[in-house]
C-alpha cells in the first residue's frame, strides 16, 4: 500500500469470515460497498490472510455423527424385522 486506506474483498460479509494481517486478526468492515467486506491496512507490504472459521464445528460434527448412528440403527431394526417376517 502507498498509503493507509482500505482493502477491499469481493465476498458478501457473512459472520464466519475473518481477516488477518500480518498474522494479527483484523477488524472488517461489513458494510463496504453495502454487503461486502473492508479491511483497514496501512502503509506499507502487508500478508493478508482471509479465513474462514466455523463457530460450531465441534457441535456440528457431533450432530453428524448422531444423525448417522442413528441411520445406521435405523438401518438395522428394519433388517431384522424384515427377517423375522420372512420366518
Amino acid at each position: 500500500m502507498k498509503k493507509d486506506g482500505y482493502v477491499f474483498f469481493s465476498i458478501p460479509a457473512y459472520n464466519n469470515w475473518n481477516v488477518y494481517i500480518d498474522g494479527e486478526k483484523a477488524d472488517k468492515l461489513t458494510n463496504a460497498n453495502i454487503t461486502f467486506m473492508a479491511a483497514a491496512v496501512g502503509e506499507g507490504e502487508h500478508d493478508i490472510l482471509l479465513k474462514h472459521e466455523v463457530r460450531y464445528e465441534k457441535e456440528a460434527l457431533a450432530v453428524s455423527i448422531a444423525g448417522l448412528v442413528l441411520v445406521i440403527a435405523l438401518d438395522i431394526i428394519h433388517i431384522a424385522v424384515r427377517r423375522r417376517k420372512e420366518q
